[in-house]
């Protein structure tokens, strides 16, 4: 292992949630490791500056005003900050950044990786050169969980997709073993998907009657909405109590006997050997975490995906209200979640992960350099099409376009039989 690596984290925001929680966790480990690392993004709160060697704060692209030019004023920003740093490696976070990263890495020739945190990290922007930054630009692709492996390997064609899950930093931990009856605890963002997540979810336990109070621990655009809708509820007392710095401590010293929630709160919650109802999408969805459910849980990231049957649901409060020692799983979580462990395999692999050639990169940069001085947007595809059409000095002819389209389909398909025999062949063996 090489004795210190430059790592640029690059990331739209970092101001406070899961993403930064998980990014955190790695930080510690690079700094047991000496490995340092810095941070391109446009929103940052100022309380995490501190975390990383040095910041470029910048901003992130407009969804659809933003002009050629500037995505390769910021790809040149983000290439002057890595060669100041003497940055050898490039990890992506959703969403808008990456494009630019992604031209500075190719520029630089160092590796880029890209991590997908949930269905939702990649924008199809329906745009032949946009698209194409995102499916080609990278030397490697990491899920946080196995729920959106088909997307990914379906998205990006070049890529043998890894899984990289949250993790806990297990000797910080101690054991939980009771709690105040009915005294629950949410540890969320609260967006407005979340909070209505969350809403239908403590209708549910509501109904249950096992839940006398709950604490909500989060903030964001969603919290008020969820404020008023939780003023409906029948027994079940809510307290939201804004943000918390230390998840892990606020639930060790709250004296609770249960948990809602999902992703790494889950995780931390479960560590302390508290029971835990997941939180999951396409619901309304809840789970209760045990040594049963434990593997399919943990392969999803610790979130769940598709409705459950109501009454499965309140047997299973029900259960965990007389019995919790079946849904307590420190053990577990110790055993197969550990930060040393799974951030140690991931530098393991960015470590030895090489640059790869990148022609349709080289091509749309050459396209957005000849098409800059225009008041084309970036996201404008007929407008581009439009200058291809015309030609002229500095522009690229509609041929060489039609040329690029076929030529990145035709990569396409040959990577998808690459894979598929590779697969194949290693399923045989």
């Amino acid at each position: 292992m090489a004795a210190c690596r430059r790592v640029l984290i690059v990331s739209d925001n970092f101001v406070g949630g899961g993403l930064e929680n998980r990014i955190l966790g790695q930080l510690d480990y690079y700094v047991s490791k000496n490995i340092k690392a810095y941070l391109a993004c446009g929103v940052l709160s100022d309380e995490f500056s501190s975390c990383f060697e040095k910041v470029l704060k910048t901003d992130t692209l407009g969804w659809y005003d933003a002009p050629m030019g500037r995505i390769l004023r910021q790809a040149q920003e983000i290439y002057d900050f890595c060669v100041e740093n003497k940055i050898d490696h490039i990890e992506c976070h959703p969403w808008n950044l990456l494009i630019p990263a992604v031209f500075a890495a190719n520029r630089l020739k160092v590796p880029i990786s890209l991590t997908l945190h949930g269905k939702t990290s990649t924008v199809e922007y329906g745009n032949l050169f946009l698209d194409s930054i995102q499916r080609y630009g990278f030397d490697e692709v990491n899920i946080v969980g196995e729920h959106i492996r088909k997307e990914a390997e379906e998205y990006f064609v070049n890529n043998d997709v890894k899984v990289v899950p949250n993790s806990i930093k297990i000797e910080s931990q101690q054991e939980k073993i009771e709690g105040r009856p009915g005294h629950w605890a949410c540890i969320s963002r609260l967006d407005k998907i979340k909070s209505g997540l969350i809403a239908d979810a403590l209708k549910i336990m509501d109904d249950a009657g096992v839940i006398d109070d709950i604490e909500i621990f989060g903030k964001g655009d969603g919290e008020s909405w969820l404020a008023e809708e939780v003023k409906k509820l029948k027994q079940n007392k809510v307290s939201l109590k804004g943000w918390t710095d230390n998840a892990v401590e606020t639930l060790r010293k709250g004296n609770y006997c249960g948990f809602l929630g999902m992703g790494l709160s889950a995780m931390e919650a479960a560590s302390l050997n508290i029971p835990v109802m997941v939180l999951g999408y396409d619901g309304p969805y809840l789970e209760a975490l045990s040594a049963e459910s434990f593997d399919k849980i943990k392969n999803n990231n610790f979130v769940g995906f598709g409705a459950r049957q109501k009454k499965q649901v309140l047997q299973e409060l029900e259960a965990l209200a007389s019995n919790k020692q079946n849904y307590r799983v420190s053990g577990l979580i110790k055993d197969k979640c550990s930060r040393e462990s799974v951030w140690g395999n991931y530098y393991g692999r960015i470590d030895s992960l090489e640059c790869k050639k990148k022609p349709t990169i080289d091509f749309v940069e050459s396209f957005l350099k000849k098409a800059k001085d225009s008041n084309c947007s970036i996201y404008d595809q007929e407008q581009q099409f439009s200058l291809c059409e015309q030609g002229g000095e500095g522009y690229f002819g509609k041929d060489d376009l039609l040329l690029f389209m076929r030529a990145a389909a035709k990569w396409n398909d040959a990577l998808r039989e690459e894979k598929y025999s590779q697969r194949s062949t290693h399923k045989a063996a």
